[in-house]
């Protein structure tokens, strides 16, 4: 489907040449297989990887009652490394918490900071800081990876499901972190 909902929008699915992963749940990583067997280079932090190779519980196959097919990431990375995929140089910002290895992937585009996070961050207009069910979810680090992601000054922020911010991103990770904060004392 997403390769459809690629061609709708005349964009070639051929062309793709790298695949930056933010954590490895079915509904981010499950086609990773895919798109390694078309020949598209993998990226994503050692735990994530990790999780992908083994195609194990972390990967929440059976949320969707359907196997996570295992593959190996071509790139595992560490906080701070850096990935240039055409002309655009993504650096890998390590939050832990919502999984082991959840990566937020911070880049420049036409003189904006952008940030895509995965699930870090949830959709919802108040309150909703992602799904803590998984196996690896961890409260503590969490909190932690969302007082870092405040810090962070970007222009937009691409989130894992539904909306994307594009006015004051950082005051909806601080709006997240104080729900969170509140709701887990």
């Amino acid at each position: 489907q997403i390769f459809d909902n690629m061609r709708y929008w005349g964009l070639n699915p051929e062309e793709i040449r790298a695949c930056l992963i933010t954590h490895p749940h079915r509904d981010h990583a499950g086609a990773a297989h895919l798109l390694k067997q078309r020949g598209v280079t993998l990226y994503a932090h050692r735990e994530t990887a990790s999780a992908i190779a083994a195609g194990d519980e972390r990967c929440c196959g059976y949320l969707y009652h359907k196997p996570f097919v295992p593959c190996e990431v071509d790139t595992a990375v560490e906080d701070g490394d850096t990935v240039s995929v055409g002309g655009v140089t993504f650096s890998a910002m390590h939050l832990p918490g919502h999984t082991r290895g959840c990566t937020a992937w911070v880049f420049s585009l036409e003189n904006r900071q952008i940030a895509a996070c995965g699930d870090v961050i949830g959709t919802l207009l108040c309150g909703d800081f992602g799904w803590d069910g998984s196996i690896d979810f961890d409260k503590p680090l969490y909190i932690e990876s969302l007082r870092r992601f405040a810090r962070l000054d970007v222009d937009i922020m691409l989130a894992g499901h539904g909306l994307s911010y594009f006015h004051q991103p950082r005051r909806r990770v601080e709006q997240v972190l104080a729900s969170a904060l509140s709701q887990w004392r």
